[in-house]
């Protein structure tokens, strides 16, 4: 039965309608601390501001939306989501799925360091790193040349620096010759981690999708023939 996927996607549909509509102003821009309304200069150059992020947020670049529908289910399926907030010259955000990142989090139990482990080909990781990041990249796995389609793995460290120094730090590594291939900083957590209910102590969450689990399994199980 297609039943509990079509559930799935509807809840998330559901979530982005109330959370993120692309069809409202959902959020506004406001003076912090302001004791009186903003004067009609001051509210202007807020409507404009708001403008500015609405038109990231609509951009096919930016892809926040679809990225948004992608966090959410996940969020519903496994209780835990992960969005990337970065880009070179705008802003881009991309759901990272679930079955890639590994979470960390500090003494003030949020998280502070996301682990993920993804594949790209040959001809992804040029355009990503350079031919020349690392060994793998420039001519193949082995030292041996290998077409731009094939597959190499990839893991990105975000984390706090561990000196106390303000900020987090960036690496990538690729996995198949073990070789550093990028790193940088970043002066706030590129991610927002989601995690729809948890226990104390617990990282990951637990979503909707986890707890009927048990009953779809149940309902597959009986068949078409013993379903009322």
């Amino acid at each position: 039965s297609a039943e509990g996927g079509q559930a799935a996607e509807r809840m998330a549909a559901q979530l982005q309608t109330l959370l993120v509509s692309p069809e409202v102003r959902w959020f506004g821009l406001s003076i912090l601390g302001a004791v009186a309304d903003p004067s009609p200069e001051e509210w202007r150059w807020l409507r404009g501001v708001e403008d500015q992020i609405f038109a990231v947020l609509d951009s096919e670049q930016g892809r926040f939306y679809s990225s948004t529908h992608e966090a959410f289910m996940d969020a519903v399926l496994f209780g835990t989501c992960a969005m990337y907030m970065g880009g070179t010259f705008r802003m881009e955000f991309q759901s990272r799925p679930f079955v890639e990142i590994y979470l960390d989090t500090g003494r003030s139990d949020r998280v502070d360091t996301v682990v993920r482990g993804y594949m790209l080909t040959r001809r992804q990781a040029i355009q990503e790193f350079g031919e020349g990041a690392s060994d793998s990249i420039t001519v193949g796995r082995g030292r041996k040349k290998l077409p731009m389609g094939e597959r190499l793995r990839f893991t990105h460290i975000v984390r706090p620096y561990g000196n106390g120094e303000p900020g987090y730090e960036s690496v990538y590594v690729c996995d198949d010759d073990e070789q550093i291939v990028g790193d940088g900083r970043y002066s706030a957590f590129p991610y927002a981690v989601g995690r729809w209910s948890r226990a104390a102590n617990e990282r990951y969450g637990r979503g909707p999708g986890t707890r009927a689990l048990p009953d779809v399994r149940m309902a597959n199980s009986l068949g078409p023939d013993t379903i009322l």
